[in-house]
């Protein structure tokens, strides 16, 4: 599960997200060494909490819209988290402390 407390977010609300793999990890929640939460667009190559990690820890995610949710967190059948990517969604309601946008999507800027 994502701990929200290990994570950054901007201005406006959103979850910052890198591609940089992770450096440490904060409750099972993969933190880059710019505070962002690690995550990549490819397949899961294991599961933690049913969410879905790459080989090197970082969290798997893709843009399309969620299929259900896992513990307040929008997924799809592979287990990635469903995301906004483009750093313009506006977050309308906040589950477990993550930002969700109209489309069920969590909001996310890349950084």
């Amino acid at each position: 599960m994502i701990n929200v407390g290990a994570l950054a977010f901007d201005a406006a609300g959103r979850l910052k997200l890198t591609a940089s793999a992770p450096v440490n990890f904060n409750g099972g929640t993969p933190i880059a060494a710019n505070t962002g939460l690690a995550g990549v667009v490819t397949a899961p190559a294991f599961f933690l909490g049913g969410l879905g990690y790459d080989a090197t820890g970082a969290i798997c995610y893709v843009s399309a819209a969620p299929t259900f949710w896992n513990g307040g967190i929008p997924v799809n059948n592979s287990g990635q988290i469903c995301a906004d990517i483009t750093g313009t969604a506006t977050p309308v309601v906040w589950i477990n402390g993550l930002p969700i946008d109209s489309t069920g999507k969590l909001v996310t800027v890349v950084v």
